[in-house]
C-alpha cells in the first residue's frame, strides 16, 4: 500500500506491505506411479498458503511420517510399495491431506 501526501510545504510518502494469511489449499494431489524393483520415483504434492505450509507423509493407515517435504522419493520395492498421503499444516490453519497416491511395484509378466 502507498500512501503519498502533498501541500504547500512539500510532499510525502511511504510504502507499507501487507500479509495477508491464508489457510492451506490442495493446488496438486500426489499422483498413482509404477516402477520395477529398485526404481526411484517420487511423489510429488502442492500446497499453498501464507505462512508457507510444513509438509508431512504417511503411508498406509500409519501415522508414523515416512517424509517432511513437499516431494517424496523412495527406491520401489514390496517394502515401499501402498498407499500414501500428504498432509499439509500451516500455522493457525487446521491439517489438510491430500487424496492417497499409490507407489505400485511392476512384476514380470507371468
Amino acid at each position: 500500500v502507498k500512501c503519498e501526501v502533498t501541500n504547500e510545504i512539500g510532499k510525502s510518502e511511504e510504502t507499507e506491505t501487507i500479509q495477508v494469511r491464508f489457510g492451506p489449499r490442495i493446488i496438486a494431489h500426489p499422483q498413482t506411479t509404477s516402477g520395477d524393483l529398485g526404481d526411484t520415483v517420487t511423489l510429488h504434492c502442492h500446497v499453498d498458503s501464507n505462512p508457507p505450509p510444513t509438509y508431512t507423509w504417511t503411508k498406509g493407515l500409519s501415522r508414523q511420517a515416512v517424509g517432511s517435504s513437499q516431494n517424496l522419493t523412495v527406491i520401489v520395492s514390496q517394502r515401499t510399495e501402498g498407499q500414501y498421503y500428504c498432509h499439509s499444516i500451516t500455522d493457525g490453519f487446521d491439517l489438510i491431506t491430500t487424496q492417497p497416491a499409490s507407489i505400485l511395484l511392476r512384476g514380470r509378466p507371468s
